[in-house]
């Protein structure tokens, strides 16, 4: 049972000794393709029809982010990141499709986690309902602020973050007065590399 212990401690503190970031060095400049899934929603004051309900779409996002460590627990970022958002109403799909540049603050809290949040600007692509564009109908513009969470093991990067939409997803508000706004949550998966 002693010799099991032992073994035990041993692995620990050489995954341990692995998982050790040397990308964060101060001064350090990163970069970060990445990769993953997203689940967009509604949220705000809107109108829902008797046998409605809002339910979230699913899509992608894609992007790469650039970070800066000013010291080794500190990194401030900056992104570009297509992303796909929208919901379901019923029978109606909305489809929002962003670029999204998030500037953050990375909190690095423990070797390799990190607690993160700031602002993230989003400007309108695409916008479709069931097949129908309704771009017209959109704000282009959308400002949120992100918070999330993030682990970082060999390079490789898994992130989760919540955007929480300050500003309004429709231009008019209509005879229900509709005001929503379009939420999103992402998870990815990034290579970090240093310049």
């Amino acid at each position: 049972m002693r010799k099991l212990s032992i073994i035990a401690v041993m692995t620990i503190a050489a995954l341990t000794a692995a998982a050790q970031n040397t990308l964060r060095e101060i001064g350090t400049i990163t970069v970060q393709p990445k990769v993953g899934l997203t689940m967009g929603s509604i949220s705000g004051d809107y109108t829902l029809g008797p046998d409605e309900n809002a339910k979230m779409r699913f899509g992608i996002v894609a992007g790469v982010d650039g970070e800066f460590y000013p010291t080794t627990w500190l990194g401030l970022s900056t992104g570009l990141h297509f992303a796909q958002q929208g919901w379901k109403l019923g029978d109606r799909t909305t489809k929002l499709d962003y670029l999204n540049i998030p500037v953050l603050a990375n909190f690095y809290v423990a070797d390799g986690l990190a607690l993160k949040t700031g602002v993230q600007p989003g400007f309108l692509l695409n916008a479709k309902e069931n097949g129908n564009d309704i771009k017209d109908d959109c704000k282009h513009f959308n400002f949120s602020i992100p918070v999330g969470i993030s682990y970082e093991y060999q390079n490789f990067v898994l992130d989760a973050r919540y955007n929480i939409s300050l500003t309004r997803a429709n231009k008019e508000t209509g005879p229900n007065n509709d005001k929503y706004r379009s939420d999103l949550v992402t998870l990815t998966i990034g290579y970090k590399f240093s310049l």
